[in-house]
């Protein structure tokens, strides 16, 4: 497990999990956390795990397998109906789930509904996907 300090230390410890902090440097800013993410947590630098599961939806590093969950759909509704800047952030970050959903071994969406909207919103993902009901 991979979090903050603060996370870390809310989490009971287990035997199978190995709880690593992730400096909050790193956490303060979304390019600085995708930074980490592709220079630190790589495979060659964890060969004893054996899963890497991303419950925020994004992730860019090279550790395979990787589980993706998708929990937030705000970045796929509609955005023609979005102004401004919150249009383009929308948009760069519905892409950039999308492609972090077809680089990963698998992406676990919560609902089938969930699945249907990124669809419907012309989104292409590959067959990896699983819905939670």
């Amino acid at each position: 497990l991979f979090s903050s300090l603060k996370t870390i230390n809310k989490i009971k410890n287990y035997k199978f999990v190995s709880k690593k902090i992730i400096p909050k440097f790193f956490l303060k800013y979304y390019i600085l956390r995708l930074v980490w993410q592709r220079i630190f947590l790589t495979k060659s630098r964890y060969k004893d795990f054996d899963l890497l599961i991303v419950l925020g939806g994004l992730y860019f590093g090279n550790f395979n397998p990787c589980i993706v969950l998708c929990q937030n759909q705000y970045p796929f509704y509609n955005h023609n109906s979005k102004k401004g800047l919150l249009k383009f952030k929308t948009k760069i970050h519905s892409k950039l789930l999308i492609s972090s959903f077809n680089q990963s071994s698998l992406t676990i969406f919560m609902t089938n509904a969930s699945r249907s909207l990124i669809l419907n919103e012309g989104f292409k993902l590959k067959n990896n996907f699983s819905c939670h009901r």
